[in-house]
């Protein structure tokens, strides 16, 4: 919880701003409602006291003024309320229902009045003339309140490693944070200008952005720019604006983009690929300026990539596939030269992993027409003659998601540009060819994603049919209350992964190689939110980072997306490693609770290095201490030697064995814990998976040093060895009493 919010709470306990509470003529105090409040999608908790008079909501107004950053003056002689907040200013009389804003009347539709030493007021119109917007939810009996406060600074809530570098805009700019380390913080990455995240290269080492001058223009150019993971060394790409959302190649450091003339008046219709190697930019043109490029996407061998071509008066519309050398092949085209009506390019391609199917939509030359729904088709290039039709949606790559066998293609379907009605998920089956719709009646479904993990399936977000927010300027609610994750794994029926106050939303999921993480925006208004995290298979949602912002895009399609998520996808197997140590180390133990923790994570081409802090919690995996295996190689000693061993050294030997099995009765009645610090060191294959042998463990020794774990300790030993110990520790014992 913020500081913001403690302070809420702090007051109505503590009696700051005592002024609120040395009032006189106070009324009697009528009952509390039981009335939920959520300002900003964060129920207040505990809430304020709250009261109902003639069907209107009444609240302490220090409590309404700290909730929604006001600052309160009580001035007692004139039993005024002063509440400022920005520019405005707003006097409320006790006993009056005529308030005075910025010098005009404001009526409150109730007078004011104290009850229990507070000053009440009637919430609404309070809150609505500070800016804010207030609903009411009379299912959950919730008023949920959206202040009109800026964009907050963005802050890391969650303190602990998880598994992830996230790239993110918060007010128009960039900021990267490191997951992987504890307590990392935000790192702001640009100072002016506006930015719209691309996205991270295939190996996590870049993260690729383009920069506008303006702040206010949305139609400024745009130019290309990269910045290392660890968020230096941005760089700028090109001295030349980019036309369209440049791309990262699938298997590397290469970018692909176009190019448009200086202060983007028009475009170059070329293709270029940039590679970013170490501090060095080197730029390549693959197809020159007046190529009549219109649309690109890299096939997955990293090779070559399908280009684009409108149809013209010396050409029909045409896809190829053009190689890093500048190789050229046909792909299909469509119609005549000349003959250019509908459809007029392909535009928005998505291929599948194996590079045999190529998704794409045919988009007319009406840029209003393609608005609001264009023809989705793909392609089978081992069958290359009619394409399948997937029937009409509009035109976003991002909301075509291949499963990684490359047989299903999850797509959204729904015709109007309005990103909040009239759209499903649909699936298509490249091996019979079915469409399945996997809609819901009243719920619209979009930005699915392929969840690649067994159970395989997709994760898309769904919320109810609405275009309460069409028309609206100053609309500041997000645009489809109670829009949540769902998942549909295999053939089964979708379910919601995530939970959520009424009038929040939750957007842009996105799902851990491994199947294990799912990380989501929920919004608390249209134009900001928190980034959270949960496991998938039914942990608890975590909030991440908080203040993220960015625009609700194209009649609320809500891209360019505000966050980038890089996966540390090799960080399971190296716990698997971890687990499987512990699983050795405490394989004569009962484990009661283990604990482990990421607290940092580092990738350097093919080496992964890991910090773990562990805490485990056991007894002894026996009923009695003469199970215990060193123990039984004691008494075994004894057993076979008590006739050869001197009456004084027999009877040490036995008192010590009588320690002992005391000592270990303990182990055995109450549970102990063991806390270690562990690094791991391992190399990665190409397919980013530990090759075997290469696996290091390393242990934090007293100095604080790491030094290489001895797997000679006598926990990682056999059952054998393990009561040779014992035997041999107790051989040891008889000798030093003879001397």
């Amino acid at each position: 919880m913020s500081l913001r919010f403690k302070s809420i709470f702090i007051l109505a306990l503590s009696g700051l701003l005592g002024v609120f509470l040395i009032l006189s003529t106070s009324e009697p105090a009528p009952a509390q409602a039981k009335i939920g409040i959520v300002v900003d999608g964060r129920e207040l908790s505990p809430g304020p006291p709250v009261i109902v008079v003639e069907n209107r909501t009444l609240v302490p107004v220090s409590h309404l003024s700290e909730a929604l950053q006001a600052q309160a003056h009580w001035i007692p002689e004139q039993r005024t309320v002063t509440v400022a907040k920005g520019g405005d200013v707003i006097q409320i009389q006790v006993g009056s229902k005529i308030a005075v804003k910025n010098g005009s009347p404001l009526d409150l539709g109730m007078a004011p009045r104290i009850i229990g030493e507070r000053v009440f007021v009637p919430l609404r119109t309070v809150a609505e003339a500070l800016g804010a917007a207030v609903n009411w939810d009379g299912k959950t009996q919730t008023i949920s309140i959206v202040s009109g406060t800026e964009a907050a600074v963005p802050e890391r809530v969650y303190s602990p490693a998880f598994p992830a570098q996230v790239a993110f805009t918060g007010d128009g700019y960039l900021w990267l944070v490191d997951g992987t380390t504890e307590n990392s913080k935000p790192v702001r990455i640009t100072h002016s200008g506006s930015v719209r995240i691309v996205g991270w290269s295939s190996g996590g080492l870049h993260l690729m952005y383009l920069l506008s001058p303006s702040r206010e223009d949305y139609t400024a150019e745009n130019y290309l720019w990269v910045v290392e993971a660890d968020g230096t060394g941005a760089r700028q790409v090109d001295p030349k604006p980019v036309e369209g959302v440049p791309a990262w190649s699938p298997l590397g450091d290469a970018i692909a983009y176009k190019t448009m003339d200086a202060g983007g008046k028009g475009a170059d219709r070329n293709l270029k690929v940039a590679v970013v190697n170490g501090g060095k930019v080197e730029v390549v043109t693959l197809l020159p300026e007046g190529s009549g490029v219109f649309d690109f996407a890299w096939a997955p061998d990293g090779q070559s990539l399908a280009v684009s071509f409108p149809c013209t008066e010396d050409r029909p519309l045409r896809v190829d596939r053009v190689t890093l050398k500048g190789e050229r092949t046909p792909i299909f085209s469509l119609g005549e030269a000349g003959m250019c009506g509908e459809p007029w390019a392909a535009q928005g391609f998505k291929w599948s992993p194996d590079g045999r199917y190529l998704a794409y939509h045919l988009i007319p030359q009406s840029a209003s027409l393609a608005a609001d729904g264009v023809t989705l088709q793909v392609l089978d290039l081992k069958k290359p003659g009619r394409p399948q039709d997937l029937g009409c949606g509009l035109m976003y790559p991002e909301w075509l998601t291949w499963s990684s066998d490359s047989t299903k293609l999850a797509y959204i379907l729904g015709e109007g540009r309005e990103a909040t009605v009239n759209k499903r998920l649909c699936i298509a089956n490249m091996k019979d060819g079915k469409i399945m719709d996997c809609s819901q009646g009243g719920q619209v479904d979009t930005q699915p994603v392929w969840k690649n993990a067994p159970p395989c399936g997709v994760a898309f977000c769904r919320g109810p049919e609405t275009l309460n927010w069409e028309g609206q300027t100053s609309y500041q609610g997000v645009l489809v209350p109670g829009q949540r994750i769902w998942l549909r794994e295999n053939e089964r029926m979708a379910q919601p992964l995530t939970k959520g106050p009424a009038d929040t939303a939750d957007y842009a999921p996105s799902i851990s190689p491994d199947g294990q993480y799912l990380s989501y925006l929920r919004l608390n208004r249209r134009d900001s939110g928190s980034l959270y995290l949960k496991l998938l298979d039914g942990g608890k949602e975590v909030e991440l980072l908080r203040g993220l912002s960015g625009d609700g895009g194209y009649y609320g399609n809500y891209y360019p997306s505000w966050v980038s998520i890089c996966w540390k996808n090799s960080y399971r197997p190296l716990l698997n490693q971890v687990e499987d140590l512990l699983a050795r180390q405490y394989k004569f133990y009962r484990v009661l609770g283990k604990e482990i923790t990421q607290q940092s994570i580092n990738f350097n081409g093919s080496r992964v290095e890991a910090e773990y802090r562990i805490k485990v919690t056991t007894v002894l995996g026996v009923a009695s201490p003469s199970e215990w295996l060193p123990q039984k190689g004691r008494i075994k000693f004894l057993e076979e030697n008590r006739a050869r061993l001197s009456p004084a050294v027999l009877q040490k030997l036995e008192k010590n064995l009588a320690f002992w099995q005391e000592e270990l009765q303990g182990y055995i009645d109450t549970p102990s814990e063991a806390y270690d610090h562990i690094k791991v060191i391992a190399e990665l294959d190409s397919n980013g998976e530990i090759k075997k042998d290469t696996v290091q463990f390393f242990r934090e020794d007293p100095m604080g040093q790491y030094v290489p774990l001895d797997m000679n300790d006598l926990c990682f030993r056999t059952a054998e060895e393990m009561v040779n110990y014992g035997y041999e520790e107790m051989k040891q014992l008889a000798a030093e009493e003879n001397i």
